[in-house]
């Protein structure tokens, strides 16, 4: 995937999670703060996607992968859908 690929995925992810989290933003965090943490999510997502998907890999590159797929909690619970897309796919028909 393309530098530009990785930028346009994880602004993309960004809105995904901003969404998902608005209401936790609105219950507990100020736009002021909501300002700080966007840039933070949105770097470590392109961070995340460029360590993953550059097209020529490093040593570092899958350092960085290693070290941080480390920290992933044995106990982690597995990501699902959020509601609000399976709600969309339920009442969508299909494009095939």
């Amino acid at each position: 995937m393309s530098d530009d690929s990785n930028k346009d995925m994880a602004k993309y992810i960004t809105a995904v999670v901003n969404s998902n989290i608005h209401d936790f933003h609105a219950e507990h965090l100020t736009d002021a703060q909501m300002e700080q943490l966007n840039p933070l999510i949105k770097n470590a997502i392109y961070t995340a996607l460029h360590s993953l998907f550059k097209e020529n890999r490093t040593v570092v590159d899958d350092r960085f992968v290693e070290l941080n797929s480390a920290l992933i909690p044995d106990d982690k619970e597995e990501p699902m859908l959020i509601d609000e897309y399976i709600e969309l796919l339920d009442n969508s028909p299909t494009i095939n």
